[in-house]
């Protein structure tokens, strides 16, 4: 009996979503919209958005905010965060504290401020397994 190969060629054209200059296309991804309806809500071309989503063409600021508000996210949240956009973790804090009562805002305050002496000192060492259950 001989053997069956399937021949099988990578999906061509497609850009991990990691490596693009913008979260344009994560985020309309996650609304499930495809690139002519996301341009049809922006008032542009779906070729137009396609290159704002690879990096062919400048995301000015205009284009932000309208981007932005289309997709119901702030301007930053379009920035990866490498280039100085929020992770997701980051992301969920600031969701947090513009979600929860003044008073609970103060106490993510108060946190914040009794770390800035440890800011750009690197990573703290934690402790070793064995110790941490015998502080518990």
């Amino acid at each position: 009996m001989t053997e069956c190969r399937i021949l099988q060629f990578p999906v061509m054209g497609q850009k991990n979503d990691d490596r693009l200059p913008n979260r344009i296309r994560a985020l309309r991804k996650a609304r499930s919209w495809t690139l002519a309806q996301l341009a049809q809500q922006v008032g542009m071309t779906t070729g137009h958005v396609q290159k704002l989503e690879v990096g062919d063409r400048e995301l000015t600021l205009p284009v932000m905010e309208r981007m932005a508000s289309v997709l119901g996210t702030s301007v930053a949240d379009l920035l990866p965060a490498r280039l100085g956009g929020l992770s997701d973790k980051e992301r969920l804090i600031i969701d947090t504290y513009r979600e929860v009562p003044s008073y609970m805002r103060g106490a993510m305050e108060g946190m914040a401020a009794s770390q800035q002496e440890w800011r750009g000192k690197g990573e703290v060492a934690a402790f070793p397994a064995d110790q941490d259950k015998r502080r518990a």
